[in-house]
């Protein structure tokens, strides 16, 4: 419940109350937003990591795991970036 301001002083401290909640509420959506690109970038040096691997030991399950993670990265499920599928087709 909002009560009626009395004078410029109250106005003044609930607008400066107000607008710091707005901005954290900001800060941390930004944040958030920053940590999921970060996670979909190291998902995709993970796979790079586990490409450099096969390429020195050309081992058929490595083959298969690989398949298995682009396959999971790609799933319609996930929420990656048009550019992070495109490195992972």
């Amino acid at each position: 419940m909002f009560y009626p301001t009395n004078n410029f002083i109250d106005f003044l401290e609930r607008m400066i109350i107000f607008h710091t909640f707005y901005q954290i509420i900001i800060f941390q959506i930004l944040q958030q937003l920053n940590d999921i690109k970060k996670d979909m970038y190291h998902a995709i040096l993970v796979i790079y990591k586990y490409l450099e691997i096969y390429n020195n030991d050309k081992q058929e399950y490595y083959a298969n795991d690989i398949k298995n993670l682009i396959e999971k990265q790609l799933d319609h499920t996930l929420l990656n970036d048009n550019d992070v599928r495109k490195d992972y087709l």
